[in-house]
């Protein structure tokens, strides 16, 4: 049975305001390769770079790198901000069941958190309960893996509203990708 390593990536978007979940699985026999093709990849890019601040023809280099990187699949996933709610909670949820990562939900993973561990409250949450084990500094372990999931993240709200053309769309460079809601 394969292993994943599934790198994770939170951000909010506090005008929505919308909390945001973007992962990236690797098959974990592939993990080396992928980190080197990542770094590959991202050579030169500023450390703090974000999607929509980039200019097309970077974004066009971007996306050919990219396509170099093994993987499973990549997700973006995100649950509205409310005083009552647990959008961390429900978009792990719908990371398990309602993503291109719920085939690999119920097989071994170990999971990288990009900007440290999540609330004590979502430890218990699907996807992160029956991982093998939860690494909370992937940036550590694996930097450009971990920089690439943050890139992603930064790059989900122009591929969720389609304004990027598809060469420059950094999803448009995974085999299999779900982006959207819950």
């Amino acid at each position: 049975m394969t292993h994943y390593a599934v790198f994770l990536a939170v951000t909010e978007r506090p005008a929505a305001p919308v909390l945001g979940l973007t992962s990236l699985a690797v098959p974990a026999g592939r993990l080396a390769e992928a980190e080197a093709r990542a770094a590959a990849a991202l050579t030169g890019l500023p450390p703090a770079a974000a999607w929509p601040d980039l200019a097309p023809a970077v974004r066009r280099w971007l996306v050919a790198g990219v396509r170099t990187v093994p993987h499973y699949a990549v997700d973006h996933i995100e649950a509205p901000v409310c005083p009552a709610g647990h959008p961390l909670a429900d978009c792990l949820a719908a990371l398990a069941v309602n993503s291109s990562l719920s085939g690999i939900a119920g097989r071994p993973r170990t999971v990288h958190l990009t900007g440290g561990r999540p609330p004590a409250d979502v430890a218990q949450a699907p996807f992160l309960a029956d991982a093998l084990a939860v690494h909370s500094a992937a940036g550590a372990r694996h930097p450009a893996l971990a920089r690439l999931t943050t890139l992603l993240a930064t790059a989900a709200g122009p591929s969720v509203d389609g304004s990027l053309p598809e060469d420059q769309d950094l999803y448009q460079a995974f085999d299999r990708f779900t982006v959207g809601g819950c």
